[in-house]
């Protein structure tokens, strides 16, 4: 992964203190997750810098899983910021052939990826 924000700018992003994956070891290699809620929506988004992988789950207030998401080769991970929304913006390797994914985290959750290909019939 060529760059990612600190432990601490994830937490501000999420509004919460990391779950790191064992204590032990630096988060950068075993992993950190960060929740947010707002509205009747979760994002849980778990991330393991040293192997450029993580998972974003999407859940409903109820407890009802809406989709989980595994993330693989993740070239780059920023925040971005403007005076409207709040969010992260995670590209990837060019062979995955997918658009970046858009975490949006205020004023209100929401997801936005796709596939770089052109869909044939």
């Amino acid at each position: 992964m060529s760059s990612s924000p600190k432990l601490y700018e994830f937490e501000y992003l999420f509004e919460c203190d990391a779950k790191i994956g064992e204590p032990d070891i630096p988060w950068f290699y075993s992993g950190a997750t960060f929740s947010i809620r707002r509205d009747e929506f979760e994002i849980e988004f778990s991330l393991v810098p040293e192997i450029s992988n993580g998972e974003i789950k999407l859940l409903h207030k109820s407890g009802f899983q809406i989709v989980t998401l595994t993330l693989e080769n993740i070239k780059d991970i920023r925040i971005y910021r403007d005076k409207v929304k709040e969010g992260l913006l995670i590209t990837f390797n060019e062979e995955n052939f997918v658009e970046p994914l858009e975490i949006q985290t205020r004023p209100n959750i929401r997801l936005k990826w796709g596939t770089s290909l052109e869909l044939q019939r």
